[in-house]
């Protein structure tokens, strides 16, 4: 009931995926998508149901995501009206842009050594990434869900009011015939009285 949601987001995938470059789907409607289109799946995810399932999906994303030293990830990306746009971002390697806004401050208190902090702080903003990523989806995939039943709604509302227009006009053509019957019936009484 999500229209074209998952066909809009693998088209995209489609799209920019690279020949080296692996297709791990999250979700089961994606996933049979993309072997309807014979794309080959490296790796499938359920996808979160609701917000309290979204930590684990992307637990478990982003642990599939630590052997890998590129990623890209596609996603919905809601716009107002439960309305979409495919997006993609790189998620790996990580942009050094990242680093470069931070100027130069006072080193954080920690009891890391340094290329320890750095990998955990790498793994937290992916992790914050895929779950941007995964709750756009969930938010964009609920939308389109409740514009597909909006415009069921619609369609059903339209066909109703047809069909008691319909109903209305076979029963007033059934009154006027037998009103006919009766006035016709009263004549002939009438001339045969008279």
């Amino acid at each position: 009931f999500a229209g074209a949601f998952n066909e809009r987001l693998l088209d995209r995938a489609a799209a920019e995926r690279k020949a080296d470059q692996q297709l791990v789907v999250i979700g089961r409607r994606g996933a049979a998508l993309a072997e309807e289109r014979g794309l080959e799946i490296a790796g499938n995810f359920p996808m979160a149901t609701h917000i309290g399932g979204v930590l684990g999906v992307t637990r478990s994303v982003a642990e599939r995501l630590a052997a890998f030293s590129a990623a890209d990830i596609v996603f919905g990306s809601y716009r107002q009206g439960g309305n979409f746009e495919p997006a993609i971002r790189r998620i790996l390697p990580l942009d050094p842009a990242l680093l470069a806004g931070a100027g130069h401050q006072d080193p954080p208190l920690h009891h890391l050594a340094p290329a320890m902090l750095l990998e955990r702080l790498a793994s937290e903003y992916l992790f914050g990434e895929i779950t941007r990523a995964v709750m756009e989806s969930l938010a964009s995939e609920n939308g389109a869900r409740l514009r597909v039943m909006e415009s069921a709604d619609h369609n059903i509302g339209d066909k109703l009011d047809a069909l008691q227009r319909t109903e209305r006009s076979v029963r007033q053509e059934d009154i006027t015939s037998e009103l006919l019957d009766v006035v016709t019936g009263a004549a002939v009484i009438l001339t045969d009285m008279g």
